[in-house]
């Protein structure tokens, strides 16, 4: 039996999550842009944002710190684990 997938009829739907988790590395330009998105469709109560510093190359950093706390309508508790806000 062969499947197409493009006469599969798609479906949204709506997801929602109470905590939202992401270990995080050197971020290089805006590769970590896709945790903004995220938090901002799944409305999560409690954040933990955690920096893994496994590389050589410096001190991990989340550059969407300021557009995520603009998020802020929601949250019970937001953990920040060695990283910093500017």
């Amino acid at each position: 039996m062969v499947l197409y997938l493009e006469y599969i009829e798609k479906e949204e739907f709506k997801f929602k999550t109470n905590l939202f988790e992401v270990d995080f590395d050197i971020e290089y330009e805006t590769t970590y842009g896709f945790v903004y998105d995220m938090i901002k469709e799944l409305y999560p109560k409690h954040l933990k944002l955690k920096s893994i510093d496994c590389s050589d190359q410096g001190t991990p950093h989340l550059q969407q710190y300021h557009s995520i706390s603009k998020l802020n309508q929601n949250y019970e508790s937001v953990e920040i684990n060695d990283d910093f806000i500017p």
